[in-house]
């Protein structure tokens, strides 16, 4: 019921890209299938610093991506996982299979 409501409204705003649109779309797709009333609200309220969240690491996985040289798997121990920039530093990313998973995963478990 609120599901169609919350794309509607995700769908309304023109500011919104289109690319980290469709991101929020899909985290909302996912939470909104059993929501109460209050919920719901709280959820709208929180759109744009969801929103604002998911524009900063789109950002940063932009810039970073151009830094990126390679990323280094081992097929029987993905622990070891590793992600290489240009600059010649290394960065272990566990488990991660692809690029774009590395740096989400890097953005998260950075050291501040």
């Amino acid at each position: 019921m609120y599901k169609q409501k919350l794309v509607n409204v995700i769908n309304s705003r023109k500011s919104y890209k289109p690319v980290i649109k469709e991101k929020l779309l899909a985290q909302v797709s996912r939470l909104a299938e059993d929501l109460t009333e209050p919920q719901f609200k709280t959820v709208l309220k929180s759109l744009p610093k969801v929103y604002k969240a998911l524009a900063k690491l789109d950002s940063w996985k932009y810039q970073q991506l151009k830094k990126v040289v390679k990323l280094e798997r081992h097929t029987n121990a993905p622990e070891l996982n590793k992600l290489h920039f240009n600059n010649g530093s290394i960065k272990p990313v566990p488990q991660m299979t692809d690029i774009d998973n590395a740096l989400t995963y890097l953005y998260y478990n950075q050291k501040t």
